[in-house]
C-alpha cells in the first residue's frame, strides 16, 4: 500500500486531478501515523480512518478513471513488495478484527467446557448468545466443525 500511494503522490504520477492527490496524501500520511502506534489502542481509530480515506480515494480514482492512467509497468511493484503489502495489510485486517477475534475465543473456550449441556449447536449457539454479544448466525458458524 505505501508503494502505491508514494506513487499517488509523486510528481512521476500520471491523473491531473487534484483532489486526488488530496486524498493520496492524507492516506500516506496516516499509513505514516498507524506504522509509529501500532502497539496503541488508536491504532483502531487511525485504521478507520485511513480505510475511510483510502475509499474516498477509490471513489474518486474511479469516477475520474478515463483521466487516470497507471499501469502495473509504471508501479514496478516486484514480488517482495507485494508480498510487503499483503503482510501490512493481515497486521491492519488482524487489528480491526481483534474484538471480534477475542469475542470468538471467549465463546470457543465457554462452549468446550459446557458442550455436554447440549443437544445441538443450534442451542449452544442461542446460549453463546447470551455470554458475548453476537447474532445467533455469527455463534453458529463459530460452532461449525467443532
Amino acid at each position: 500500500m505505501r508503494t502505491i500511494l508514494e506513487y499517488l503522490i509523486s510528481p512521476h504520477c500520471s491523473f491531473e486531478v487534484l483532489h486526488l492527490r488530496k486524498y493520496a496524501e492524507q492516506a500516506f500520511e496516516q499509513l505514516n501515523a498507524i506504522e509509529k502506534i501500532v502497539e496503541d489502542p488508536e491504532a483502531l481509530d487511525l485504521i478507520k480512518e485511513l480505510m475511510a480515506t483510502m475509499h474516498a480515494l477509490g471513489s474518486a480514482m474511479t469516477e475520474h478513471e478515463k483521466d487516470i492512467e497507471y499501469s502495473q509497468r509504471d508501479l514496478e511493484l516486484d514480488e517482495s513488495t507485494d508480498n510487503a503489502i499483503r503482510e501490512h495489510m493481515a497486521k491492519l485486517a488482524n487489528l480491526r478484527h481483534a474484538e471480534n477475534n477475542s469475542l470468538k475465543e471467549e465463546a470457543l473456550a465457554w462452549y468446550e467446557k459446557n458442550r455436554d449441556r447440549f443437544t445441538s449447536k443450534d442451542a449452544a449457539a442461542i446460549e453463546i448468545t447470551t455470554i458475548v454479544p453476537v447474532k445467533f448466525k455469527t455463534a453458529r458458524n463459530w460452532l461449525k466443525g467443532l
